[in-house]
């Protein structure tokens, strides 16, 4: 099939047929001249469509027939036009040449040029500013198309076969504007040779498809043809990882949409956990006779052996549990827990991160000496068939939670509670090691030796090599314990951990209370933030001569304790278990007051110790004076004297 041209309409302008044709002629001679005038014209030189014997008014005659004039040669007002088509049928705007619809016309017949018919392009000529020809067509398949056209850019093609306009652009025909298919097969049909930017809709699926880098792409689903995370050019939403990390992403630069330092909350889940099977051995006896234990697991990603273990100690189940725990700690170096309930262990991961994860129990892979795991011959700790639950996200946690500001100036990705604050470490530190503030506003490791050194100001939750930012927590759970005596008090130690007990009279000692513990591996931290100073307290007093003694302090006081009193008054040692407390807050005077009075050869003798200004009246205040010092009175009878006293002296705040 041929392309048909259309013409811009001339008016008045007439054909007359010179010689009579058939139907299967195509060399075609006549002459154009004016309907009104009776003169020859020139016709343009794209007016080539006429119709011959249309008939009267709508009813066409058995002769109509519209004709496409061919090449055209002409002489003396004469023009012969070869190649022409006939039997051209008007579909709308477009003219397809069929040799059955030509007709056979006598010489003389007089025919028009087909202008009531391309309304449609004169419009369209208007439109585009000119009067150039309009050219459009339709055919039956693609393969006439690719055969029978000269195509330019611009052309409007018509396809009955695919049922689609396409139009020129660039030397390539494209769909226009966005045709709808019924299945893919049908679009693959209607377009074999897609081009990046093509467009279509296709019903059976409900899903519009975009022609993208090669491939036809869904809109609207996980694979955007809008969006990529390597390709340049394109905007890139960067993944989980590279926000907690902090990464812009993508190689090959994309643009990036979100901000450059996203928030994300590593803390936030109910770490993975492991309940054995009501198999295990729940005979602590019988775990005294294993001291090469070993068992196999995989903690957060990563397998481990354990062992051996010794559980020759173990007193209880629980032992047996903390036992196991201890192993698997001193393989990871994170604060796992394991836990006898009733009849079956139960096993936590330490992790609150989203990598949090745990598995059941196998055969150490390592040294086995005797297998725990209960995939070997005794069921023993039997979580080889236990259940897993996995992490889940611990949403109601947020509460009561603030960002962290880096020293970037960005937000840090984690989330901290109100108890947690953060400071730059002076020296390495480990997570779980109690920290004090020095005067040059960095963390460094607490401990009793000294006043300076045992002013704790919480716990470490993050570890920090020296200059790093480190997390640390100033109250509440602190959960870095192993194998605590429930309900007892704990101390700072000297190397930044936790003791049970302490020396309290011992001047080398700060005692320094922690909290108590509340499990095994719990404690409930409530650290006094006042200042703390640890005074030994001297004083030699004539018989019953008050001597004034003022101890240098330093900072306003709140509260002074004594711990022990001890006297010698004429050559004979007492000691007075004797406890006074002077609070300066408090409404009521309260007055440290040791007295350390008893017979001595039915003599009666004492030592007393008052904090006051002066004498030895228990109704003066007790003076805190302009140097922050503590002013003492003591006095002796029965004999000149010295006492000696171990005070704790607490800041105002």
């Amino acid at each position: 099939m041929l392309k048909t041209t259309m013409q811009v309409t001339e008016t008045n302008l007439r054909f007359r047929l010179e010689e009579g044709i058939t139907e299967a002629e195509t060399t075609i001679l006549g002459r154009w001249y004016d309907a009104v005038t009776n003169l020859p014209r020139v016709p343009d030189a794209n007016t080539k469509l006429i119709v011959l014997e249309k008939g009267d008014g709508a009813i066409p005659s058995a002769q109509y027939e519209i004709i496409l004039l061919g090449s055209a040669t002409e002489e003396d007002g004469l023009y012969t036009y070869t190649g022409s088509t006939r039997g051209l049928d008007f579909k709308g705007y477009e003219f397809i040449g069929n040799p059955s619809r030509a007709k056979v016309h006598r010489g003389g017949v007089i025919g028009g040029t087909v202008d009531v018919h391309f309304l449609f392009n004169t419009i369209i000529a208007t439109l585009r500013g000119n009067g150039e020809a309009w050219t459009i067509v339709r055919v039956p398949t693609l393969a006439d198309r690719d055969a029978d056209i000269t195509p330019v850019d611009g052309m409007f093609c018509y396809v009955e076969a695919t049922d689609v306009i396409y139009i020129r652009i660039d030397g390539k025909w494209k769909v226009s504007p966005c045709p709808v298919f019924a299945t893919t097969a049908a679009r693959d049909t209607a377009i074999p040779t897609p081009t990046n930017g093509e467009s279509c809709y296709v019903s059976d699926d409900g899903v519009f498809y975009d022609f993208t880098a090669g491939s036809w792409l869904t809109r609207g689903t996980s694979t955007t043809p809008n969006g990529s995370e390597t390709v340049a050019g394109k905007w890139e939403g960067a993944t989980l990882s590279e926000q907690r990390d902090k990464q812009e992403s993508g190689g090959s630069g994309p643009l990036v949409l979100q901000p450059k330092y996203t928030t994300y909350d590593p803390y936030r889940y109910v770490p993975a956990f492991l309940v054995g099977s009501n198999t295990a051995n729940d005979d602590y006896d019988q775990w005294n006779n294993i001291t090469n234990g070993s068992f196999r697991i995989v903690l957060d990603g990563v397998a481990i052996n354990v062992g051996p273990i010794d559980f020759s100690s173990a007193t209880s189940m629980a032992l047996v549990a903390s036992i196991i725990e201890t192993g698997i700690r001193a393989v990871t170096g994170e604060n796992e827990t394991v836990i006898w309930d009733t009849d079956k262990f139960i096993i936590s991961s330490a992790d609150t991160t989203p990598t949090s994860m745990i598995s059941t129990t196998t055969t150490s892979t390592g040294v086995v000496g005797t297998d725990i795991s209960g995939a070997g011959v005794d069921p023993w700790m039997a979580c080889n068939v236990g259940t897993v639950t996995a992490k889940t996200i611990n949403r109601a946690a947020h509460f009561g939670y603030n960002l962290l500001i880096g020293t970037d100036g960005y937000i840090n990705p984690i989330w901290i509670d109100g108890n947690t604050e953060s400071a730059v470490a002076g020296e390495s530190i480990l997570a779980g090691k109690f920290v004090r503030l020095a005067s040059d506003g960095k963390l460094y490791i607490a401990n009793n030796t000294s006043i300076a050194n045992a002013q704790v100001v919480g716990w470490a939750i993050s570890s920090a090599a020296s200059g790093d930012i480190i997390k640390f927590k100033k109250e509440g759970i602190y959960t870095y314990g192993s194998t605590l005596t429930v309900g007892r008090p704990y101390f700072l130690d000297n190397a930044g951990g936790y003791t049970l007990y302490v020396q309290e009279d011992n001047a080398s000692v700060v005692p320094v209370s922690l909290g108590v513990s509340l499990s095994a591996t719990n404690i409930l931290v409530s650290i006094n933030r006042r200042q703390r100073v640890l005074k030994s307290f001297t004083t030699v007093s004539a018989a019953g001569t008050p001597t004034q003694v003022v101890v240098t302090v330093g900072f306003p006081i709140h509260s002074v304790e004594v711990h022990g009193v001890g006297a010698q008054i004429g050559g004979t040692n007492r000691v007075a278990p004797m406890y006074g407390k002077y609070d300066v807050t408090s409404s009521t005077y309260k007055c440290i007051y040791v007295d350390t009075s008893t017979s001595l050869n039915g003599t009666t003798t004492s030592a007393v110790m008052y904090a006051q200004n002066a004498g030895v009246s228990t109704s003066t205040v007790p003076s805190v004076n302009g140097s922050n010092n503590l002013v003492l009175d003591t006095a002796t009878s029965g004999g000149s004297g010295q006492i000696d006293a171990l005070l704790t002296i607490y800041e105002l705040i």
